[in-house]
């Protein structure tokens, strides 16, 4: 039985960030004057949270490789 929290690791925290940046309110707010747009609005965060869950469940589902693994793969 493999971990997944250990094996997704990296995807977990790609998550864990988005989920952070919203819960913080870090967040672009179209008409409202700001220098910084890099965190994105609430939409983008939401769309990107939702293709972000979908990859993970697909390779947990499938048993994919995880980004470490394929990351591991090219520094071998």
């Amino acid at each position: 039985m493999i971990d997944i929290k250990e094996k997704y690791a990296l995807e977990i925290q790609e998550i864990k960030d988005i989920f952070n940046k919203l819960e913080k309110g870090h967040i672009y707010l179209p008409g409202v004057y700001t220098s910084d747009r890099s965190n994105g609005s609430i939409e983008h965060n939401i769309t990107d949270l939702k293709q972000k869950l979908n990859i993970l469940f697909n390779k947990i589902e499938k048993n994919l490789d995880s980004d470490s693994d394929k990351l591991n793969d090219i520094f071998k």
